[in-house]
């Protein structure tokens, strides 16, 4: 079963720079988005780990452990990838219940502040309920907005294909997907990581915003000004990261 539907994702392969604007540290220096992006967190080490809270779920509390399982790992026939692992817990999935999700996207090797992913897998598990889904993009796409000056937008589209299948249903459903997306670099705001503050970039999408701190989503609206997640630790090996 194949068809083709849209999706809405912050995820790219086509890039287009557009100078919507400007601002400054000072006199004579733009704002970048460079400072918000860390490649120590898509190193291998300790896990990362988040405590949040999302309003739009019941009880709020999250929380996320970010690691990198493999640097020489393999999807869809490409070697020596980045495995960048995201464990969520717990998560809802009505009406079983709250369980647990794990989504690994693999990378290509980071030197510069962008990110470039050939697809990635999921799998979601509560009570009896287990499901699967795989996505390949054609062709992998990168993620450069950390490159973006305060003002600029940058334009992006993405294709691919997503193939499902559950333990209910084990049949692979398999659909395209494909979306253009526009992100804006509003520029930098100190945000509150518990008791402590830090200096996070904020990225607007029409549909939201979204404020990351060392390549991390730590804080998000919902396009009107009313927050819908806050994060209340960020911690590695113990310490604050």
């Amino acid at each position: 079963m194949k068809k083709a539907t849209k999706i809405i994702s912050s995820t790219s392969i086509a890039f287009i720079l557009a100078a919507c604007g400007g601002g400054s540290d000072g006199p004579h220096e733009t704002v970048s988005a460079e400072s918000c992006f860390d490649i120590a967190t898509y190193s291998p080490g300790s896990a990362i780990q988040q405590k949040y809270e999302d309003t739009r779920s019941s009880p709020p509390g999250r929380s996320l452990s970010i690691s990198i399982a493999s640097t020489n790992a393999t999807f869809n026939g490409k070697s020596d990838l980045l495995a960048y692992e995201e464990m969520r817990s717990p998560t809802e999935y009505l009406p079983m219940g709250f369980g647990s999700s794990l989504q690994t996207s693999y990378l290509s090797p980071i030197t510069e502040k962008e990110l470039t992913t050939h697809g990635k897998e999921s799998e979601f598990a509560a009570a009896q309920l287990k499901s699967f889904e795989k996505v390949i993009y054609t062709p992998a796409w990168t993620d450069k907005k950390f490159k973006l000056k305060q003002g600029e937008s940058l334009k992006y589209s993405i294709a691919g294909n997503s193939t499902t299948s559950s333990i209910s249903s084990p049949i692979p459903v398999s659909k395209d997907i494909s979306t253009e997306i526009e992100v804006v670099f509003e520029g930098k705001n100190a945000v509150a990581i518990g008791s402590r503050s830090v200096t996070a970039c904020r990225f607007n999408y029409s549909t939201h915003r979204e404020w990351i701190y060392k390549g991390i989503l730590i804080k998000m609206d919902d396009g009107t000004g009313k927050t819908i997640l806050t994060t209340e630790e960020l911690t590695r090996n113990g310490q604050p990261y």
